[in-house]
């Protein structure tokens, strides 16, 4: 596939070096056709979010085979977010780098992130999924949500912890001095619900947060201050 849209797609990525370029690749009238998109994201410069919109366009015009992002730092290597993001689409992604001309192909393989380590990525790889990973592994099922708009959620604070969606597992509130191994912690850190994680015990919480890799800390101190609400949901609800 690559051979036959290389040329557009490094054509796009140097129409600007310093923002990762984002776009995808549809079969048009039997033939690959490279559609370039819009890079959404508040820190372009090494990270890509592609406007929903393109994507409905570009299906408007024939079949999306593929996605197509660009790595203007560091080399070629996928990173965490764009493994799972490959997997989650179930198609091929793209990865080019427009100073050096070098392109790579990467394929749906199962690819699951770890769940200490992992690289942070604004609603693929953020606090909500890690704790949906954690969890689904102790068969509790937490649904997912659409994320709003990452600038708009870095402004506001506003990351989709409205009730309808803290309910949707079916889960009920609990003190802090109740908590248990597995259940989940929303704290505010901003103006509003901002942020998750879930206790493991030993009073240590497992969280993402923003710019970090995954870890566990110590739950205590600013965390327990910045505690909104403890949740427990049962398993297999």
């Amino acid at each position: 596939m690559i051979e036959f849209v290389k040329d557009a797609i490094l054509s796009h990525a140097k129409q600007d070096v310093y923002r990762e370029c984002c776009g995808l690749v549809i079969v048009f009238k039997g033939r690959y056709r490279y559609i370039p998109g819009i890079n959404l994201s508040d820190t372009p410069h090494n990270k890509f979010f592609l406007d929903p919109k393109c994507w409905i366009q570009a299906e408007d015009q024939g079949r999306v085979v593929a996605v197509v992002h660009s790595h203007i730092e560091g080399n070629l290597e996928p990173s965490d977010a764009d493994r799972t993001g490959c997997e989650q689409t179930q198609i091929p992604w793209i990865i080019c780098n427009p100073n050096t001309d070098d392109i790579i192909q990467i394929e749906p393989c199962g690819y699951t992130a770890p769940i200490i380590g992992r690289q942070y990525s604004y609603g693929i790889h953020d606090c909500y999924t890690l704790a949906r990973d954690y969890l689904s592994q102790r068969d509790i099922k937490l649904p997912d949500f659409s994320r709003v708009d990452p600038e708009r959620a870095i402004a506001t604070g506003e990351y989709g912890f409205t009730e309808e969606n803290i309910r949707a597992a079916h889960g009920r509130d609990i003190e802090v001095n109740e908590l248990q191994p597995n259940d989940f912690i929303i704290f505010q850190i901003q103006n509003s619900l901002d942020h998750c994680g879930v206790y493991v015990g030993d009073q240590r919480i497992l969280h993402h947060v923003r710019n970090r890799l995954s870890s566990i800390d110590i739950y205590g101190g600013y965390w327990l201050k910045q505690t909104a609400r403890c949740l427990r949901y049962d398993a297999n609800y």
